[in-house]
């Protein structure tokens, strides 16, 4: 532990730089703000829409509730952001320094005393970790806070989340140290799970230093609102999404669930089609924090849902699906002009849309496409491009040369 030394004099030199720098959209890029309103749902303990959309034939969606905010942002590589990330880890590091330092000179009762007083600051800190990132997403559906600031805001909690995971299992280590003693950290590291979905590892992966080209290129669908927050990516063949709602967390209250037998059938009826096709599933139960956690692979890819005891709904969700196997909503919609046919594949439950753009004799067109004036991406050699769309109605538009066409769609 020798290095935390000189760790400590780069934690000063960190402190002392700018704030990491996440890329908006520029005229190149992906940038704009499309806004609307949910339709409002019978409640579940809280205000707004509590439970999973309905989707047919495949996984149902947690949603957001209230006015909500809809943009697109690409995030890039910058050394600003490598750095901050290593702040969180710098800090533990010293921590850990000090601590042992201290611990070494303890009595085994002083030990006890010591760790439980660490585990203690470790739940405050995830408590304050959740209510800085809510109070971030409310500025920014408010219009009080740029997208650049809230990815900012992100990654920081997924670094924070990184750092605080690894300090529970250093003190498990020093747990071990003390005769007859041991502890237990499994339902701080899942709750901090919530910060480190597959969205915001991505956002991790592009924003550090040594970020991937191709993976920067990627745009993030961001949608926030009084209630929450929806991030989703296209990876590929891959849609990943992740939704938390953090007016449905409240650890003091009582639980509303009464066990992981009837979070289990809660599972079962807010995401039937799920529960019938899932391969295997993982049930976890924490009713120290409240948390009743359910992991399914299934169909189309892998689901995670965290019920929260003291409001009965779901806290958090987190998606991994493969577009292919998505079913269509609808049969292909088009539009045309003079020169370019616009066609349209829309997956259930508001889900990922194909666009593809021909011309006149059918023939694929390297197109850009727009959601309303936010440029999405550019179809590829098929003339085929996969976008997430925004919340409520919005303008999709094709546009090669001088030519273009619009179409409008909604939900």
């Amino acid at each position: 532990m020798n290095s935390a030394v000189p760790a400590l004099l780069a934690l000063l030199l960190v402190g002392a730089l700018p704030a990491m720098a996440v890329v908006a959209a520029g005229p190149d890029d992906v940038a704009g703000t499309v806004s609307g309103d949910t339709p409002a749902q019978p409640a579940l303990a809280v205000e707004g829409p509590s439970d999973p959309l309905d989707a047919v034939n495949t996984t149902n969606r947690l949603p957001l509730a209230g006015d909500v905010t809809s943009t697109y942002v690409r995030s890039h590589p910058d050394f600003g952001v490598t750095l901050s990330i290593g702040d969180s880890a710098l800090r533990t590091e010293y921590d850990a320094f000090v601590f042992e330092t201290r611990f070494e000179e303890l009595s085994p009762t002083e030990r006890r005393e010591a760790i439980d007083s660490e585990l203690e600051r470790v739940d405050e800190e995830i408590e304050a970790l959740r209510e800085r990132e809510h109070r971030a997403v409310r500025e920014h559906a408010a219009g009080e806070r740029s997208d650049r600031a809230l990815l900012q805001e992100f990654t920081q909690s997924n670094a924070d989340a990184v750092a605080l995971t690894n300090w529970l299992d250093q003190l498990v280590v020093y747990a071990n140290d003390v005769p007859g003693y041991s502890i237990g950290v499994r339902s701080q590291k899942e709750e901090l799970g919530v910060y480190r979905g597959p969205v915001r590892e991505h956002l991790v992966m592009t924003t550090s230093a040594d970020g991937s080209t191709r993976q920067a290129q990627i745009a993030i669908a961001i949608q926030t609102s009084e209630t929450g927050v929806t991030l989703g990516i296209l990876d590929r063949d891959r849609y990943l999404r992740e939704t938390t709602r953090y007016d449905h967390r409240n650890v003091s209250a009582p639980d509303q669930i009464g066990g992981y037998s009837n979070a289990s059938a809660l599972f079962e009826e807010q995401y039937p089609w799920t529960d019938d096709v899932s391969r295997s599933s993982q049930g976890l139960e924490f009713i120290d924090r409240q948390l009743y956690i359910r992991s399914v692979p299934h169909d189309h890819g892998e689901i995670d849902v965290y019920f929260d005891g003291g409001t009965g709904a779901v806290y958090y969700e987190s998606q991994r699906l493969l577009v292919n196997q998505l079913p269509v909503e609808t049969p292909t919609e088009t539009w045309t002009n003079e020169s370019l046919e616009l066609a349209i594949n829309r997956t259930v439950a508001n889900g990922p849309i194909e666009v593809t753009v021909t011309d006149e004799s059918g023939d694929p067109v390297r197109a850009t496409v727009l959601v309303g004036e936010t440029v999405v991406g550019e179809t590829n050699a098929d003339g085929v491009l996969w976008i997430l769309p925004p919340h409520g109605e919005f303008d999709l538009t094709a546009q090669a040369g001088d030519s273009a066409v619009t179409a409008t769609l909604g939900e």
